[in-house]
């Protein structure tokens, strides 16, 4: 029975010697794992806070062109009032030019500018468009002066102006004007 008892102790011995390295290998591998989850956990903060900076630079840049896009439609409405307003001080300068030129008040009472188009329109005192074809050439031409002598007065500037014959259709009463 001794020698039964001393191989089962010999048995525990080995056994627990077994369990004990077993123990070893598996707090080895505990540790291991430990490291890899502390590791990952790392990347993860790490990813996370990369991602929270880039969503925040992302917020800025949809601040940023939504500010740019409101600036731009600011702007483009900005132009469009500075544009209307030139051509009715435009309008007015050429209408008065016309008048001058011509005498004829009763004819047109005013120039008027589509802000599209740029197409010029004869207004006769009722508010009613008169067709250019109603003009004479030599009313036709002093339109054309007009136009120019317009431009020259809206713009504000000394500009000089060459015109090839500007009076060559007009009678002389209008040459004088």
């Amino acid at each position: 029975k001794m020698d039964e008892l001393l191989q089962r102790l010999s048995q525990a011995a080995k056994d627990q010697a077994d369990k004990e390295a077993e123990k070893q290998r598996l707090e080895g591998e505990l540790r291991d794992i430990q490291r890899q989850v502390h590791v990952t956990e790392q990347r993860l903060k790490n990813a996370l806070a990369e991602y929270r900076q880039q969503l925040i630079e992302l917020d800025e840049a949809d601040r940023i062109i939504s500010v740019a896009l409101r600036s731009q439609e600011a702007l483009r409405m900005f132009r469009t009032k500075v544009a209307r307003r030139k051509i009715q001080i435009l309008e007015k300068e050429i209408t008065h030019s016309f008048l001058e030129l011509t005498h004829k008040s009763s004819l047109i009472s005013a120039v008027r500018i589509d802000p599209e188009s740029l197409r010029i329109a004869l207004v006769d005192s009722t508010g009613t468009e008169l067709p250019k074809s109603r003009l004479s050439s030599g009313e036709r031409q002093m339109l054309a002066v007009a136009i120019l002598w317009g431009l020259a007065r809206a713009s504000g500037r000394q500009l000089p102006v060459i015109i090839d014959t500007p009076l060559a259709r007009l009678d002389s009463s209008h040459r004088m004007n």
